[in-house]
C-alpha cells in the first residue's frame, strides 16, 4: 500500500483558504490550461512522499513539478509554530486539487498502476525506460494552473549539512494555485457552491507577468550567474 492512504482530510487540521500568496523555458507567471502528461509517485531518501507531474501547457511548453505531499514522517500537514495549529502542506493541497478536478476523487483515493516511462537516470546520464507507480486516472485530464515564476539562489549543503545559498541564480515556475478547467473555480469555491469563479481574477491581477524574486532577500555567496531550470 502506498502513502496515499494516509492523505485523507482530518477534522483537526485547518482547512485551506483562498489567499493570494506571494520545455526548459520557464513559464511566465499566469494561469495556464494544463493537460496532465504523467503523474507518478516517488519517495525521497528522507521518507517524504511526492507526486511528480508533467503538464503540457500548449505552444510546445512543458512544465514539470515535484509536489511533496507528505513530510518525512508521512504526514500531509505541519504544525504552525506561531499558534500550534495543524495546517495542510501547500503542495498536498495543490496535488489534491489536481486530483479532484481531474478525476473527481481526492488524492488519497487514487490507485497507482505500474507504467514504464522515460526518465533521466543520473548514473547513466540519460533518459532510460523506468517503471513508476503511475496515477493513471489523471492522465490526459485538464486543469488550470496558477504558476508563479521565481528567481532564487541555488542552495547546496555546507560542511555541517545545512543548506546555504550559492552565487548561482536559478529561475523556476511553481504551482501556487489550481483551478477547474471547466469554470475556473477553486476547490473552496466549488465546496461553497459558489456559482461564479472570483478568486482566479484576484490571483491573475496579483501575479500575471510578475516574478517572485527571492534573491532580493539574500546576497548569495558571490556575484550571481543565471541558470534556467524547470
Amino acid at each position: 500500500m502506498s502513502f496515499l492512504s494516509n492523505l485523507a482530510y482530518a477534522s483537526d487540521v485547518q482547512e485551506e483558504r483562498d489567499i493570494v500568496g506571494g520545455g526548459f523555458t520557464v513559464p511566465e507567471s499566469g494561469v495556464y490550461d494544463a493537460t496532465i502528461k504523467y503523474a507518478y509517485l516517488s519517495q525521497a531518501q528522507s521518507g517524504a512522499g511526492a507526486v511528480n507531474f508533467e503538464f503540457d501547457l500548449g505552444n510546445g511548453t512543458t512544465h514539470r513539478e515535484t509536489m511533496y505531499v507528505t513530510s518525512r514522517n508521512g504526514q500531509n500537514f505541519y504544525v504552525d509554530k506561531k499558534d500550534g495549529s495543524k495546517k495542510y502542506l501547500p503542495a498536498y493541497l495543490n496535488a489534491d486539487a489536481i486530483a479532484l478536478f481531474a478525476s473527481g476523487k481526492p488524492l488519497s483515493e487514487l490507485k497507482e498502476q505500474p507504467k514504464v516511462i522515460n526518465l533521466y537516470n543520473f548514473d547513466q546520464k540519460k533518459e532510460v525506460p523506468t517503471e513508476v507507480p503511475m496515477l493513471t486516472e489523471l492522465l490526459g485530464k485538464q486543469v488550470k494552473l496558477g504558476l508563479i515564476k521565481e528567481k532564487a539562489f541555488k542552495q547546496i549543503k555546507d560542511a555541517s549539512g545545512n543548506y546555504v545559498d550559492t552565487d548561482e541564480v536559478r529561475e523556476s515556475a511553481t504551482t501556487n494555485k489550481v483551478f477547474s478547467a471547466k469554470d475556473g473555480r477553486t476547490v473552496n469555491e466549488v465546496r461553497a457552491e459558489q456559482a461564479e469563479a472570483e478568486f482566479i481574477t484576484k490571483w491573475t491581477e496579483k501575479w500575471e507577468g510578475k516574478v517572485n524574486d527571492k534573491t532580493a532577500k539574500s546576497s548569495g555567496t558571490k556575484s550571481a550567474t543565471s541558470a534556467a531550470t524547470t
